[in-house]
């Protein structure tokens, strides 16, 4: 019995030691205008708005973690359990749309445009949502369509939690990226011609609240296991001898 017990709180204290929640916020932000503004890396707008108007956009944050972010030597695909977008809702006039469409690209910042910018990246008014996988020196992968409250009418300063879809290749490149401690780049793009969600980018002084991400890395716990049956075996032995 005693071996089990001690077994158990040690899987339990390295459980909680190593793997964990991690969030941060956006290092980049760029907001790609259909007027030619390309975003410099610190965009105050965050937005998704179809090429019905003049408002059109698409919004692009980077991101940049490691696997000893999460107490790990290596993350791999096992390990995460889960990753969050949280958003900060950016009141103005002409909000309105009720669903936005996450990509993913393994591509960094440097990648995308000369002098700390996203100077490659144009909005292409030709497409409903303006963006261009070809642009990308990787295509933008899908996360999928998320819903939200309408925009319209809502109060600056909500926040709107989004539980990302990383699966297949995009989860293979999430963690390659954490691996080699690159940043990736997470795109929010409108799903309607007609939709303007906005949200808050780096530093908005509209309703501030700069994008963050939440990652979930918790190594298997087979993993584990048999580290915590070896320390339980090594415990015995000491009591005996």
């Amino acid at each position: 019995m005693r071996i089990v017990i001690t077994a158990l709180a040690i899987f339990g204290l390295l459980r909680g030691a190593n793997g964990a929640v991690v969030t941060k916020d956006a290092a980049t932000s760029g907001a790609i205008h259909a007027n030619g503004d390309t975003g410099n890396g610190t965009d105050n707008e965050f937005y998704a708005s179809g090429n019905d108007d003049n408002f059109a956009e698409y919004g692009i944050v980077g991101f940049s973690y490691t696997a000893a972010d999460f107490g790990l030597g290596t993350v791999t695909e096992a390990d995460i359990t889960g990753v969050s977008l949280a958003l900060t809702v950016n009141d103005r006039t002409f909000s309105d749309g009720n669903a936005i469409e996450f990509f993913f690209s393994p591509d960094t910042f440097a990648s995308l445009g000369d002098g700390g910018s996203y100077s490659n990246l144009t909005y292409n008014a030709a497409l409903f949502n303006g963006l261009d996988a070809s642009q990308f020196p990787t295509a933008p992968i899908s996360l999928g369509v998320y819903s939200m409250t309408e925009m319209a009418g809502r109060a600056g300063g909500e926040v709107d939690n989004f539980n990302l879809n990383f699966s297949g290749a995009s989860l293979t490149g999430l963690v390659a990226s954490i691996n080699a401690g690159t940043d990736f780049q997470i795109i929010g793009a409108a799903t309607d011609a007609s939709h303007d969600i906005t949200y808050s980018g780096i530093g908005s002084t509209f309703d501030p609240g700069d994008p963050a991400l939440s990652i979930n890395a918790v190594p298997e716990p087979s993993t584990f296991s048999l580290i915590a049956l070896g320390l339980g075996g090594a415990f015995l032995r000491r009591r005996r001898a």
